[in-house]
């Protein structure tokens, strides 16, 4: 009997194994089943989340995007509002500098056309000045010469006075005795 001993042992432990073993692995597909249908369905939740995730982040990006646009559109209307409101403010500045200098010029023709007056002015004035001068200093050689002229006369009259028997003194008569 120890012979059989050697088979009897193993072979009723090899039974028991093997129960246990059918057992569990009944078990474990039982639970490895329960596990991947846990899975699929986390895995389905966890896909619908992504998915749901996903549109919310497309909604949100459209909304971004859509907001970015209307903000860029606000800010070149604005952009533009401001170009032409410059525009509109310097096109104003060179109407009034176009128009100062249509007055500015208006007002230097008039000033020249003055000025061309004076000077014709000043011009008949010099040569009635000039003429003044020239009949003055005619009327002091007039004047010097008459007086020379009258010097010279009296001097010949004076002479001739002088000269005469008439202006002579007679001498006077001799004493009589």
């Amino acid at each position: 009997m120890k012979k059989w001993m050697y088979l009897i042992f193993p072979g009723a432990m090899l039974v028991l194994f093997l129960a246990f073993y059918f057992s569990e692995g009944k078990k474990t597909h039982e639970r490895e089943t329960k596990y991947k249908a846990e899975a699929t369905r986390i895995a389905a939740k966890k896909q619908a989340d992504k998915d749901l995730l996903e549109a919310k982040a497309r909604a949100d990006s459209k909304k971004r995007s859509e907001q970015r646009a209307a903000d860029e559109a606000a800010k070149q209307a604005k952009v533009r509002a401001d170009w032409e409101k410059t525009g509109h403010e310097i096109q104003d500045a060179i109407n009034e500098a176009n128009a100062k200098s249509v007055l500015s010029n208006k007002k230097i023709s008039e000033l020249t056309r003055q000025l061309t007056e004076l000077r014709g002015q000043k011009e008949k004035a010099n040569r009635e000045l000039l003429d003044l001068d020239k009949a003055l200093e005619l009327a002091k050689i007039s004047r010097r010469t008459a007086e020379i002229e009258t010097q010279r006369m009296a001097e010949m009259v004076a002479k001739r006075a002088v000269d005469s028997s008439l202006t002579k003194v007679p001498p006077t008569p001799a004493p009589a005795s």
